[in-house]
């Protein structure tokens, strides 16, 4: 391969980089928006009457991410009425921006974590205070579709993807990864991270000890709800987020 070519694939790598990194930025701004809107985070999946899934926390959040400006022909293809896996919303997931790149955004689903399988989280619940609090991780090659609902499961001590009867376990300590954090901070975790960090940032425990991991938050939400407010929360976000650097993106 010429230099020419090489240059040409890291371009392509770097490009691919930044289209995760920001999107899962603007994933944490819809996050936030829900929990403003509602005083939680949502449940990871949506189940009918019968126990089955219908959809993932991911399509819940698609009126927040057009509300902030990501406006996708997918948001408004999705049939809510149905299941994610339809024919309809399967095409409508084909057309969705965030389902068409090399990483997948994952929530972490167990008891010590954020997302509660049962059930849902308010920030306020995050003992180890939002910095050092991991929300989504964006994963390359797990090939988990945006309308999906199939997410990471933490038993305190292990990751795994289970999906079609299959549990696969998930090392984050292997390979690169990007971290969502819940104070809107989008990180890259790097490979040989120790596993007992990982963990101290998937659960909402205290954390004992400093990780060397920049703790300063990107974003607060004002305390009180007000829809009024939003507009100016928004600009806010934004030029923090532009004026952010952590040093990896």
């Amino acid at each position: 391969m010429t230099w020419v070519g090489v240059s040409a694939n890291e371009a392509r790598k770097s490009l691919k980089l930044k289209q995760a990194h920001n999107d899962l930025r603007w994933i944490g701004l819809a996050l936030h928006q829900y929990h403003e809107t509602y005083g939680c985070f949502s449940s990871p999946v949506v189940y009918d009457d019968t126990g089955k899934p219908m959809h993932s926390w991911r399509s819940l959040i698609q009126p927040q991410l057009a509300f902030t400006g990501v406006n996708d022909e997918g948001f408004a293809m999705q049939r809510f009425d149905e299941p994610w896996n339809n024919p309809h919303n399967l095409a409508a997931a084909k057309a969705n921006r965030f389902n068409r790149q090399d990483y997948s955004f994952l929530a972490i689903v167990g008891p010590e974590a954020v997302w509660q399988e049962d059930g849902s989280r308010r920030v306020r619940d995050f003992k180890d205070g939002p910095p050092k609090t991991i929300l989504i991780v964006g994963i390359k090659n797990i090939e988990v579709g945006w309308h999906e609902p199939c997410d990471l499961t933490f038993d305190g001590k292990k990751l795994r993807l289970e999906r079609d009867g299959q549990k696969r376990r998930i090392d984050l300590s292997k390979f690169q990864w990007f971290a969502l954090f819940a104070d809107g901070r989008v990180s890259v975790m790097g490979e040989g991270m120790a596993e007992t960090d990982i963990k101290a940032l998937i659960t909402t425990l205290p954390v004992i000890r400093s990780m060397g991991i920049d703790d300063r938050p990107l974003f607060r939400w004002p305390r009180r709800k007000c829809s009024g407010q939003f507009p100016r929360c928004l600009g806010r976000f934004l030029r923090a987020a532009n004026g952010a650097t952590d040093g990896n993106a």
